[in-house]
């Protein structure tokens, strides 16, 4: 059935259009209806009168539906006119820059305070057998003192949306329909028609899409707020409600993480109160009531809403139960791990997003052990929360559930245990040199910088100074666009101030402080960064170095099949076992307590490419805290054997090899960016060895490789031992690629790498 929308107003028909289209209503404009020169007289008193006039007139004529609106600018301190008057404002013969005229001159000596007003639409769909809805919305605002920009029609140039610095005027046509009164009363429209789905579906309005009753089932659902369903019904632009809508945020490798904001794909305290359930299920599944006296331990760090999602998080589990350590200050994320272990308890949770952009946040999984959930506890806990409706979570009263004994904050007492085991791994280093050292650290607005400078005053380490601008948590990160210690930018101020200062060692964790980054003098002066694999392998051999004479017996390095090549060639040098896992340190972790169980050999270092290591096995995940006392104590030990840390680097490339490991990342957002990804990777996994030229085998670890679990990975060897892994991230809108290049010289290493990345760079750009 064809929809006829009664208007001659082509800008009006536009509008209708843009925005009746994510509606999926059929709609026709009266002049491809043969009714072009029809003008429908509007005789009646109010909005309602004429929009039901104009809809009468053309279902009459054309034994089709008709959508009408009646639409007007109400001015309070003309007594609500124009109103229904407003397209003949000025006269039977005026246009809109006379009726804007009109408006100004009767408004010139009105103050600002006294010169609100609102656009009214009135809309009518009637159909021919009679049935009708009315819907209605309006925009509130003020009139402006002159004429303001170009886009838009009628009095768009004079009107200025509450809460805008803006006309309608100045606004591109997607964001003011996405809050005109024309939209919100569409909106209604719209709700209206989906409760009758008789009248819905001779409208051509349809809403099989999995999303779209996801949408629906949370603007009806009685878990979530009034005014959260008020946000949600404003929606008009029909690609953001599908990307919210979507899917259920997935655990990847850090767990859940999504953007902030509305949806079920979107992080908020609805999501969080569902995952905890399906947390709080597993666990009482898996442990019984054990579960409940053994507790689970929850933190936070300084993204937006991240205290709030913590408490939710801790009440939830309340609700059922299970007792909550809640912590009371900001914490790094490795703290969370060694508070589980330490406390005993039988899983964790922490609300962080890691060094993603301000707009996400997370919920990161823990189990007894205090390594994030593997694959196997993950799908218990998804499947437990589907089984669950957001109408079912009911956090317990917080002041209830301290009186409970279920809810215990905790804080310094457990931040302090965690840094006398960070203490315990040091190793000895001269007073004097740990005194001589000037170190320059920032926690990028994060959560490291007091467990990070405290470790290193505890340490003796007293030359410390911190980068101001970064100092405080801040879940804006006000200086950096993304918070992450490996992309330069982030460290700027950070090495600018280890410039003016003459710093010998720039220390970087990011918001969580589960990630470390630094920069060191060469011989001449120059401040270096190094990247992931560099900081792991110079880690690995300042551990070996200095346990020479008590290597542990059968000791093992951990490290991932997308990390470079250095690391495992030194272990091997040194008798080290290697074990590789896939991407995440929960694989890192999990393959830690594999040999743990099986007593099959020592621990000695676990480390990824993406600045994550762990250097004591005090806790299961990365650790930032730790790694920071471990570089100061590795910079001022070289210093006091005359050696700076690129003097190091490359005594070790003289010794196994020129190495050159490096990753790109290209970032695509939102639904679409998701299936160009797809895409990529389907596209490689059709080319196989045909994908570059040297490609002596092509790694797919789809379906599960060398005893590893299935993975979203391709790896390309080739015939001189470098490689080239791609894999889409499992927490961020990105596809990664991970380079070991293997060369005779460092030039040499550099133009391979060159070269294989231009073929990189067009296979995206012709696939994105």
């Amino acid at each position: 059935m064809k929809i006829i929308a009664a208007t001659q107003n082509a800008h009006k028909i536009t509008e209708i259009d843009a925005i009746t289209k994510g509606f999926g209503l059929k709609l026709c404009s009266m002049k491809d209806a043969g009714l072009g020169d029809l003008d429908i007289e509007e005789t009646g008193s109010t909005f309602e009168e004429n929009s039901f006039i104009k809809a009468e007139a053309i279902v009459r004529l054309t034994g089709e539906a008709a959508i009408a609106d009646d639409t007007g600018l109400m001015i309070d301190a003309l007594d609500g006119a124009p109103g229904i008057y407003s397209a003949r404002f000025s006269g039977e013969h005026g246009n809109d820059a006379a009726n804007r005229a009109k408006v100004l001159d009767l408004m010139k000596d009105v103050p600002e305070e006294k010169r609100t007003a609102r656009f009214v639409c009135v809309i009518t769909f009637l159909r021919p057998d009679g049935e009708k809805i009315v819907a209605k919305g309006a925009c509130e605002g003020k009139i402006t003192e002159k004429e303001m920009g170009e886009l838009g029609f009628g009095y768009d140039s004079i009107f200025m949306p509450d809460g805008k610095d803006l006309t309608f005027a100045q606004m591109p046509a997607e964001e003011k329909n996405a809050m005109s009164h024309r939209a919100r009363a569409l909106q209604a429209l719209r709700e209206e028609l989906l409760k009758r789905p008789g009248l819905a579906e001779g409208a051509g309005v349809k809403d099989e899409a999995p999303w779209r009753k996801a949408y629906d089932y949370w603007l009806t659902c009685p878990a979530i707020s009034a005014e959260d369903k008020k946000e949600l019904a404003a929606l008009t632009d029909e690609k953001d409600i599908e990307e919210r809508f979507i899917s259920d945020l997935k655990f990847g490798t850090g767990g859940l993480r999504g953007k902030l904001g509305l949806g079920s794909s979107r992080m908020n305290r609805y999501n969080v109160r569902k995952a905890t359930a399906g947390f709080a299920r597993h666990l009482i599944k898996k442990f019984g009531e054990d579960a409940k006296k053994r507790g689970v331990a929850v933190a936070w760090d300084s993204r937006h809403f991240s205290p709030e999602f913590a408490e939710e998080t801790a009440l939830t589990m309340a609700s059922y139960g299970i007792r909550a350590y809640l912590y009371g200050i900001i914490s790094p994320t490795p703290l969370l791990s060694f508070t589980v272990r330490e406390l005993g308890c039988c899983g964790g949770v922490v609300i962080t997003a890691s060094h993603n952009a301000k707009e996400y946040n997370g919920y990161k999984a823990y189990d007894e052990t205090g390594c994030q959930l593997g694959a196997e506890d993950a799908a218990s806990v998804i499947e437990e929360a589907s089984a669950v409706g957001l109408e079912d979570v009911e956090p317990m009263d917080r002041s209830e559930a301290e009186r409970l004994g279920l809810l215990t904050v905790i804080g310094k007492d457990v931040l302090d245990r965690f840094e006398d085991r960070c203490l315990a791994a040091a190793c000895p280093v001269s007073e004097e040199f740990k005194e001589k050292i000037r170190i320059v650290y920032t926690p990028l607005h994060g959560a490291g910088n007091v467990p990070v400078r405290e470790v290193l005053a505890k340490a003796g380490y007293k030359n410390v100074s911190v980068v101001k601008a970064q100092e405080l948590p801040d879940g804006d990160f006000p200086t950096v666009e993304f918070p992450n210690p490996e992309i330069e930018s982030a460290v700027k101020l950070a090495m600018e101030q280890a410039e003016e200062e003459h710093a010998d060692l720039m220390i970087a964790t990011d918001p969580d402080s589960d990630r470390l980054g630094f920069a060191a003098r060469d011989k001449d002066g120059r401040m270096v960064r190094f990247n992931g694999n560099q900081i792991g392998v110079l880690f690995l051999n300042y551990l070996i170095e200095r346990r020479k004479d008590r290597m542990p017996e059968k000791p093992v390095l951990f490290t991932t099949v997308v990390t470079g090549e250095m690391g495992p060639a030194l272990a091997r040098a040194c008798g080290m076992d290697v074990r590789l896992t896939l991407t995440g340190f929960k694989h890192l972790g999990a393959a830690i307590n594999r040999m743990n169980e099986n007593k099959d050999g020592s621990f000695m270092f676990a480390y990824e490419e993406s600045f994550g290591y762990l250097v004591t096995d005090h806790c299961r995940d990365k650790d930032g805290v730790s790694a920071a006392l471990k570089t100061a104590e590795m910079c001022a030990y070289y210093m006091e054997r005359g050696m700076t840390i690129p003097d190091v680097l490359d005594g070790l490339s003289e010794k196994l090899g020129h190495f050159f490991d490096l990753s790109s990342s290209y970032t695509l957002l939102g639904l679409d960016g998701a299936r160009k990804i797809m895409s990529i990777t389907e596209k490689l996994r059709e080319l196989g060895t045909d994908f570059m030229d040297g490609i002596v085998r092509a790694d797919d670890y789809g379906p599960g490789l060398n005893g590893l679990p299935p993975e979203n990975l391709i790896r390309f060897t080739f015939g001189d031992g470098s490689w080239i892994a791609c894999r889409p991230s499992g927490t961020e809108p990105k596809i990664k690629f991970y380079y070991s290049i293997k060369g005779r010289t460092p030039e040499e290493c550099v133009e391979i790498y060159k070269a294989k990345r231009r073929i990189v760079d067009q296979l995206v750009e012709s696939m994105s």
